[in-house]
């Protein structure tokens, strides 16, 4: 996976047949490709209608792409053909609690458990039952971090949310950063930090974390793209750049509290 000459030679010598594009469309996933990994699974299901299980990888890139909605409504489709598949019920209470809905989420979470309360002591659940009851956060997601990736980034959220900036900082300082969402989270923890402490050195770096996110070919045209190019823009205080990017996905986030907060201080500013 991190030989690129060596992935670029297998590639080679996929052809269009498709076992090759589901392996094809398992590596764009797992190199956080998930566009690409998504238009695959989409040309696979057109010739393959019969294959119903692409009907959930495509669900899972649309929830790594943020796009809740559509992810949400697969996952309905697939629920009907198995309605009992834990990991589609585990990756639906995800979807409602990414939509602002917690409660329904831990509803939908306790479904599985009660089929199988063994499952409660997976790591995983451990994770997802905290993070939707909002509780203990600061003392589960610790003993977490090298089970569950997305335990750190919860982690640190928890503590900006909590404006406990220097925490969030220590969560984050010192992890390299793997994919787009590590890249966004630690860019965060170094701004807020930076803010409080008026750090220009904490800020630019701040500044370059979300560039990379915002600039990256995998991402630029993404949701987390657009929101990492304004972030960029915003520490640079260029807003009228803020809220050309804002307004590119404004129909998408208007909903959101926090789009809307960034967006009034991007006019006020401008």
């Amino acid at each position: 996976m991190n030989d690129e000459d060596k992935l670029m030679a297998c590639h080679r010598q996929l052809q269009n047949v498709a076992d090759d594009q589901l392996s094809l469309a398992s590596v764009h996933y797992l190199r956080a490709h998930y566009q690409q990994a998504l238009d695959t699974y989409v040309d696979l299901a057109a010739r393959h209608p019969d294959y119903y299980g692409i009907v959930f990888y495509q669900a899972m890139c649309h929830y790594k792409l943020e796009n809740y909605t559509q992810c949400l409504d697969m996952l309905q489709t697939y629920l009907q053909r198995q309605p009992e598949s834990i990991s589609t019920l585990n990756l639906k209470a995800c979807c409602e609690y990414k939509m602002g809905r917690p409660r329904d989420a831990l509803v939908t979470l306790q479904s599985i458990i009660d089929e199988h309360p063994d499952l409660e002591k997976l790591a995983i659940f451990k994770h997802n039952i905290c993070l939707f009851e909002g509780q203990r956060i600061h003392r589960v997601m610790p003993t977490l971090v090298h089970s569950i990736p997305e335990s750190r980034s919860n982690l640190v959220i928890h503590y900006i949310g909590q404006g406990q900036y220097h925490d969030a900082w220590e969560a984050v300082g010192d992890y390299e950063p793997v994919v787009s969402i590590d890249f966004m989270i630690k860019g965060a923890a170094a701004a807020v930090l930076g803010q409080e402490r008026q750090d220009t050195k904490l800020l630019r770096y701040a500044q370059s974390l979300f560039s990379v996110v915002g600039s990256s070919p995998t991402d630029q045209n993404t949701i987390q793209g657009r929101e990492s190019m304004a972030s960029s823009f915003f520490i640079l205080q260029e807003f009228g750049d803020v809220l050309m990017y804002l307004d590119s996905i404004a129909q998408y986030c208007t909903d959101e509290p926090e789009f809307r907060w960034n967006y009034g201080l991007a006019l006020a500013a401008e």
